[in-house]
């Protein structure tokens, strides 16, 4: 069971507010220069079919839509699904968007008969949000949802920012809000807690250890075709093929195996 889902129902309508400064276009555009160096190696096929795993709000969706992918989304979270609509209806006229609640952790429902898809994109460091222990589960779930051949793209944030801490009152919708956030070394985990006037609940992250997390794709028929430092705000060269665990990444797998 994914044990933060009630943190995301919660706090969705506070993440739309907070985070939709984010450059999901400029992401997006970054992203696919990066995946068709992969996909014209080994895969030019037309209209290839994209899922954005942990969508959220739904604001990268149309931007990969624009790109030519057939793009869906999925998320645990209703109401972050509900803005994903909304922000499809905005983007793009003419087409119903295909989003899917389901948990990475308990898959099922009716994403299982729509897989599988080409390309999978984990944005916003997705696969932080699962504990050590979880990301066996997780990483099969995926494999589930790609098919033979198909690739995944995910970002990582480096440890150095996850183990800072701090504490601010910023304001949403006009409104302050109590943001804790503090790495617990005994736990080995980011905390970052959010109150308002009526509640207070915790959203953790987990550093990545990459030496590990490959040998886990390994392990599910994964093969890892690319890791580069990323900075997106450098908007004539984004990554860099020398790099360290100091800044950002983004890594691409391709399933290889059908086991």
């Amino acid at each position: 069971m994914n044990s933060q889902a009630d943190f995301y129902e919660w706090f969705a309508t506070a993440y739309e507010s907070q985070y939709k400064a984010i450059d999901s276009e400029r992401t997006v555009r970054q992203w696919n220069c990066l995946l068709q160096t992969v996909l014209r190696a080994g895969k030019p096929a037309p209209r290839l079919r994209l899922l954005d795993v942990g969508c959220g709000p739904g604001w990268h969706l149309p931007h990969w839509h624009r790109r030519g992918f057939t793009v869906a989304g999925l998320d645990v979270s209703v109401a972050m699904l509900e803005f994903a609509n909304a922000e499809w209806s905005r983007e793009v006229s003419g087409e119903e968007p295909l989003l899917y609640r389901a948990d990475l952790l308990n898959l099922s429902g009716p994403i299982l008969k729509a897989a599988p898809f080409d390309v999978l994109v984990l944005h916003s460091n997705m696969l932080h949000l699962f504990s050590p222990e979880a990301l066996p589960s997780l990483i099969g779930a995926l494999h589930l949802l790609c098919g033979p051949g198909g690739i995944l793209m995910a970002d990582f944030t480096n440890a150095a920012l996850l183990k800072e801490s701090f504490a601010e009152t910023i304001y949403i919708d006009g409104l302050p809000w109590e943001h804790d956030s503090h790495f617990d070394p005994a736990q080995g985990v980011l905390k970052q807690a959010w109150t308002n006037s009526v509640k207070s609940m915790t959203e953790l992250s987990w550093p990545i250890d990459l030496d590990n997390l490959d040998r886990l794709f390994r392990k599910s028929g994964w093969t890892m075709q690319s890791r580069v430092g990323w900075d997106p705000q450098d908007f004539q060269a984004p990554f860099h093929r020398e790099w360290s665990e100091q800044m950002r990444c983004v890594t691409i797998y391709e399933r290889t195996a059908t086991g």
